[in-house]
């Protein structure tokens, strides 16, 4: 089984997060630690999503949760921490119906602590108000080369690669440049 979160999903799916959503206190005061930080956010799957989602065909809740082994993997290899518990709230005699995955950004102490850095690509200039095809632009998109191709190197120490909009911008300024 395997799910793909990529970083531009990840980033907005904690900016609708932290912007549109409103949680209700009753929820929250159940909530674990990591669900309830500044950062973080959960998703309830009940059976039928979980096997659609992983292509598998568990029976019930439990054997999903016992066998969903991504979690942890996604803890140790990514900036996030992630559990996964069965809900009790949604619990119907002994059968568990939700199974809730808590995704929590990583403190920069505990990134460094596990040897994985927080990257972050330095902003990029503005463009200039000039003529097109003009020295000025062309010394503009060469500075935004250098800080684009320097974060891709960093990104490909950790085994990560540029997202789509910034290999499109590195296209299109090395276009400028005639590269």
């Amino acid at each position: 089984m395997s799910f793909i979160l990529h970083e531009r999903l990840a980033m907005e799916m904690l900016f609708l997060q932290r912007y549109f959503t409103r949680l209700d206190s009753a929820i929250t005061e159940k909530l674990t630690k990591p669900a309830s930080q500044e950062g973080g956010w959960m998703i309830s799957l009940d059976l039928e999503q979980c096997n659609k989602l992983s292509a598998t065909k568990y029976k019930t809740i439990t054997q999903f949760a016992n066998n969903f082994k991504l979690a942890t993997e996604l803890t140790k290899k990514t900036e996030f921490d992630v559990i996964h518990f069965k809900d009790e709230a949604t619990k119907v005699k002994k059968k568990y119906m939700q199974l809730n995955i808590v995704f929590s950004k990583k403190s920069a102490g505990d990134l460094e602590q596990k040897g994985m850095k927080n990257i972050t690509r330095k902003r990029l200039p503005p463009r200039p108000r000039v003529t097109v095809g003009s020295d000025a632009e062309d010394a503009w998109a060469r500075k935004c080369i250098a800080i684009l191709e320097a974060y891709e190197k960093e990104l490909k120490t950790v085994k990560r690669k540029l997202i789509k909009a910034d290999r499109e911008r590195l296209a299109r300024y090395r276009k400028i440049v005639g590269a």
